[in-house]
């Protein structure tokens, strides 16, 4: 009888144990989560440069300026006109981690294609006042505010469209869904809901098992403000018209392109889906840059934003 009053005490504190370290990795998953490893804008600047994205950057005309939000927080912005006049514009959004100048190897090409151009730091990231990553919940609530601003700056006669590469495109297609006045959209490597990109990675980075992320989602809502299961862009689509051209890697290994599918399943607008063989995460244009220029300006040409 002694003994197995002893085991089930035993039993009971193992429990226990199991139980309070399950939720304190739970914590410091979340935690690392919504504190992203933010790259200066000297980083990323370097980064780019040595991938060959930076170009003539330096030489083009550009007014950096700031947009608060009706939060009162400020965002850091910069507007690159087109090289020639034009009424088309794009506001274009940089990944987890990154900053406005990630956004320079699309902005190159919508230059090229008589657009203006209009980055900025996401909530968070680069030159912005460090804060909590809600991985595109309010950031995407953000972009509307970036989208108004633009209208009210530029004139509310332009023809706006939207592009976003990983984060980014979650924010574009939360955006969707509160019905922005834009023509277009291109999506980057996006997800479609969060859980299965951070379970996927606590197998692949972490070797934890996935159902961890249940109490990193608890700890996440009870610390920072909101569940991992909120974070589903794809049920922006449900109602959208927008048209959205999806982009992918198929060596996507953070991201996997799958998300891409599910999510041109489920937009109601018209819509069209590309894989780049062999591009991993965010690398689409750097592997077939001349692949994805076309691609775009067809999807583009097919929303009437190009002169024929």
């Amino acid at each position: 009888m002694v003994v197995m009053k002893v085991f089930f005490i035993v039993m009971a504190v193992l429990l226990v144990v199991c139980v309070i370290m399950t939720f304190v990795l739970g914590y410091f998953l979340s935690a690392y989560m919504v504190h992203p490893d933010a790259k200066s804008l000297e980083w990323i600047r370097e980064y780019e440069t040595n991938a060959g994205f930076w170009r003539d950057y330096d030489s083009f005309p550009k007014e950096e300026y700031q947009i608060t939000m009706k939060d009162g927080y400020t965002l850091q912005a910069e507007y690159v006109p087109a090289n020639v006049e034009s009424d088309r514009y794009v506001i274009i959004t940089h990944g987890y981690t990154a900053n406005r100048y990630s956004s320079l190897k699309y902005l190159h090409m919508y230059r090229d294609m008589g657009f203006s151009c209009v980055i900025y730091d996401n909530r968070g990231h680069g030159a912005n006042e460090r804060c909590v990553c809600k991985m595109g919940l309010t950031e995407a609530n953000d972009l509307l505010e970036v989208i108004e601003d633009t209208k009210k700056r530029f004139g509310n006669h332009i023809r706006l469209g939207l592009h976003g590469e990983s984060m980014g495109s979650a924010m574009t297609v939360f955006a969707l869904g509160k019905k922005p006045n834009v023509e277009f959209a291109v999506v980057d490597c996006g997800f479609a809901d969060l859980r299965n990109v951070i379970q996927k990675k606590m197998k692949t980075l972490f070797h934890l098992p996935g159902f961890l992320c249940y109490p990193a989602s608890l700890m996440c809502k009870l610390c920072f403000g909101y569940w991992v299961g909120e974070v589903q862009p794809i049920r922006a689509l449900e109602t959208n018209q927008v048209p959205v051209c999806f982009m992918h890697g198929e060596a996507d290994d953070f991201i996997v392109c799958e998300n891409s599918g599910r999510m041109q399943e489920a937009t109601k607008g018209y819509s069209e889906i590309h894989l780049f063989p062999n591009a991993r995460h965010a690398e689409s244009i750097a592997v077939d840059e001349t692949g994805y220029r076309r691609i775009t300006k067809e999807f583009l040409s097919r929303c009437e934003m190009l002169d024929e």
